[in-house]
Parts: structure tokens; sequence; C-alpha cells
């Protein structure tokens, strides 16, 4: 009896096979990403295959930042004022488009939760924060003078506040601004040496503050901050001499600054972040591809990829800097126009289909095998295009992962769960799309 229901099982999944099509799921390669400045794109790179695709998308007239979040891109637009949505399956621009206030001069962006964003913007002296579920500015909140990088940790944000008050005005005073993020209120201030930039975490839990001087008179310093200390405030001050504006610190605790450069070679100031000591200053810098103007750490194997422009606004380049080789390993071919800012959109797994038809219903499948051990196949149908997401919980309702975060076509889809690293038990699984939200149960058994 058993072997007559499992052949007329197997009958019918090949006729709906070719009936209706089916689709399956590979992974989404490890790829690089890059502004190009004064091209106004986005250019991307397969780092498996190290293959370029050029130009990919327009960006704004004045492209500032990148950053990658639940596999989806953003990048910050200082002009038009703006965040973008880049979804990088496709290489589409979505219509989650946020538009910021006219002249404020948007700088870098920071999630504090996972629908939730911190935007500095340079020309007003505030951070927006943006709700990425309803595509709105919910508030703006004043922090220091001319604010630009931004870090999280935690229950806290930290904001770089340069401190500049216009072209040919002396500096005001520099400081870090501490906020809430889960009343998303200012709670402290800093002060720091003149102009901070950048900001990173150290492995010790120190916030280490990139201040670039005033170009002039005043050198380059990285102040280190004791969060942890009832009053936050700078333990220690490093001299790195020159205008370095961005840092970067490794996982075994070596320090990165960049500065631009002289035209012929960019600079890299390094450190020691655990003992505060410098090894590379402006007297002795790690000499790098010309015009750099920022840093990318890439934790997967303890490097720094470095862009850098052979001009201003020319072509612009990738280097890998490896920290434990301590030197330049491997330089791209060109990326685009004044290639300014990077990112790395991690490997994931991504639903393909081979035929679709668009469905009738907005529909999640009951996973299966269910129970599972350690993998399950779960189904879903989207009735219209739109923003998808489908996340797993714990039965406590805490957030376990996000499967899906991303614009989906109308079609027929699945994905793989994968509960290797979880401990058995009841998991809920829950599909969103538009105002629409299906939730299903699911057992995961060793």
């Amino acid at each position: 009896m058993q072997k007559h229901t499992t052949l007329k099982l197997f009958l019918f999944l090949i006729i709906t096979y070719f009936i209706n099509g089916t689709s399956y799921s590979q992974n989404y390669p490890r790829t690089l990403y890059a502004i190009n400045g004064s091209a106004q794109t986005l250019s991307k790179m397969d780092l498996n295959s190290k293959e370029i695709t050029q130009n990919i998308l327009t960006l704004g007239e004045v492209p500032n930042r990148i950053i990658t979040h639940n596999n989806m891109l953003y990048v910050v637009n200082s002009k038009p004022d703006n965040i973008m949505v880049i979804d990088p399956v496709n290489d589409t621009i979505t219509k989650t488009t946020i538009p910021l206030t006219e002249g404020s001069n948007p700088w870098a962006m920071a999630f504090v939760s996972d629908t939730k964003a911190y935007v500095t913007n340079f020309n007003s002296d505030s951070v927006s924060v943006i709700d990425f579920e309803s595509g709105n500015v919910i508030k703006s909140v004043k922090v220091g003078k001319a604010p630009e990088g931004i870090i999280v940790n935690g229950t806290r944000a930290y904001i770089a506040n340069t401190g500049y008050d216009g072209w040919g005005n002396p500096y005001v005073q520099s400081t870090v601004t501490i906020m809430d993020i889960t009343a998303d209120t200012v709670i402290a201030s800093v002060n720091v040496p003149t102009n901070a930039q950048d900001l990173a975490f150290a492995p010790d839990g120190k916030l280490h503050v990139v201040c670039t001087g005033d170009y002039t008179n005043e050198l380059g310093k990285v102040a280190v901050i004791d969060i942890d200390s009832e009053t936050p405030t700078v333990v220690d001050t490093i001299f790195i001499g020159g205008s370095p504006g961005d840092i970067e610190i490794s996982s075994n605790g070596f320090g990165f600054c960049s500065a631009w450069g002289d035209g012929t070679n960019g600079y890299i100031y390094k450190y020691d972040a655990n003992a505060d000591t410098v090894i590379n200053n402006s007297e002795n810098p790690i000499l790098v591809g010309p015009n750099v103007s920022g840093l990318y750490f890439d934790s997967e194997d303890n490097s720094l990829w470095i862009p850098y422009m052979t001009a201003w606004g020319g072509d612009g380049f990738a280097q890998k800097f490896s920290v434990d080789a301590d030197s330049v390993v491997w330089t791209s071919d060109v990326l685009g126009n004044g290639t300014s800012a990077i990112t790395i959109v991690e490997s994931f797994l991504v639903s393909v289909e081979t035929k679709s038809t668009t469905p009738e219903s907005f529909y999640l499948a009951q996973n299966y095998p269910n129970p599972f051990n350690p993998t399950t196949t779960i189904k879903y149908s989207i009735q219209n295009s739109g923003f998808v997401s489908l996340k797993v919980y714990n039965i406590l309702g805490k957030e376990i992962t996000t499967l899906v975060n991303r614009n989906q076509a109308a079609g027929n889809y699945e994905i793989n769960f994968d509960a290797s690293n979880l401990t058995s038990g009841v998991y809920i699984y829950q599909l969103n799309s538009g105002n629409k939200v299906q939730i299903k149960k699911m057992i995961f058994l060793k």
C-alpha cells in the first residue's frame, strides 16, 4: 500500500512540475559594491571570480556612503538628499527611496534595529530617524556641529561631530554625541580633538575616534573613549599626524587610518589599538594607491579594502591590504570614475524561479519536512509584486533569522532553512507582504 501511495505522489509531483514550473535556491556570490563619485554610478565585483560590472546603476548627483543590511544595499546621497534602497539580486533601485530634508547634506548611516536607521546630516547638525517599514523619517534629533561618522554598539549610537563652522571659519568644539537608540534621544556628549570624522570599536570595547585636525596647524589624532565608565570620557589620545579621515580596527587589534596622500600615493597610518602605540604615522606611512577616501574592514580574511583614484574623479580601483602580511596583496581592475566608498554583500541564499505563473492568492505553506533535522523547505506565494519579508522566531517571540527581506515579483517561491546552530523546539515563521501576514509553526528535532 505504501509503495502505491509513494508512486502516485511521485507522478503527481512530476505532472505538477511540467504544468506549473518550479523554483530552486542558489547562493548569491560574495560581492563588493563601489560608489563612483564623479560618474555618479554604482559598480560591483564578484569576489570569487573578480569579474567587474561597471556602472550598473545611476545614483544621486553626490553619492556619499554605501552600507549593506539584511542582504540589501543602502546608498546615502548628499545631493539630492535621500537614501536609495537597492536590491542586489536584480541590481534595481526599489520604490522605498527615502527623501530627506533638502539641503541637510546627509552623510552617513547606521541601522539601529532591523527596520530603523539613523542618518547624520552635516548641514543641519542633526540625525534623521528613519522607519523603513513605513518609509518615513519619524524624528529629527539635534546633535553636535556638522556630524559625519556614526557607529552603533548595543543600545547606543555614537556620532562624530566635526565642529566645521563654514569655509574660512575656525572649527568649533568637536564632540561625540551618544544616543539611546531605544528612545531616540541624546544622553551624553564627549569633547574630542578637532574635526572628528569617523569611529571604530577596539577589541577591548573602547571607542576610537579619528580626528583629522584643521588641515594646517592641528594634525591628526585618535581619541580613545571609555564608554563603560559612569561618565564617558577620553582616556587616551594617539598622535598620528597628517590629515586622516577614516578609521577601521582589525579583529586582532590594529587600528588603520586613511589619508588622501600627496597625489602619487595615498597614506595609511597604523597603530596598536590594544596598547595605543603608533606603528606607522605621518613620518613613515604605509603607501597605497593615491587619493584614498575610505576604508572597509573585511573580517572574513582579516583584510582592508581601500578605494582609490588615479586622480580626482579619475579611474577608480580597490586594493586589498592583508593585515597579517602587512601589505597590499591585490589590486582590482578599473571599477569606475571617482571610486570613493565600498561595501561587501555577503553570500546568501536566493530563490530563483525556473518557470512561474502568477498565483491567485497570498499563501504561506507548511514547511516540509516537519518535524525536521536540521534543514527544511518553506514555500510561499506572492499575489502582487512588492516588498517581502520572511522571518523565523523562537517560541518566545525573539527573532532568530531573516530568510527574505527584499522586493519580489508576484510568483511562487521556496527557500531552505538550516537550523544546525539552534536547539530543538518549536519555531515560528512569518511571511509579510504589503499589508498581508501569515504565520506557521515548525518543529526542529535533533
